[in-house]
């Protein structure tokens, strides 16, 4: 999914693409279509394993936001995929206590 929008001249519409990892589609798609009313370039991924493959497929990201909470994976395994230079956000609509181990130094 993406999601795009001009919000006018003002700094924070910047047009940074964001990859956007979260399995809920609720969350997701909300929190896409308020970014892109920024002026925000959002893909979405709704699993590890797809925001891996979108990351591998070369494609420009400017920033991560991950949830690290997934019924069967662990959105920390995806810091494998994102390069070291990439900044990644831990976000999630979980009210869960969230623990995230970086890997590497």
């Amino acid at each position: 999914m993406k999601s795009g929008g001009k919000a006018g001249n003002d700094a924070r519409d910047v047009g940074a693409a964001i990859l956007l990892v979260d399995d809920n589609k609720l969350v997701a798609t909300a929190l896409a279509r308020y970014l892109g009313v920024w002026g925000y370039e959002v893909t979405v991924a709704y699993s590890v394993v797809d925001a891996g493959e979108i990351l591998r497929d070369g494609r420009h990201f400017d920033v991560v936001i991950l949830d690290p909470l997934f019924p069967r994976e662990r959105g920390e395994d995806l810091l494998k995929d994102i390069p070291r230079e990439l900044p990644v956000v831990i976000f999630s609509a979980n009210p869960e206590r969230v623990t995230v181990t970086a890997q590497g130094s």
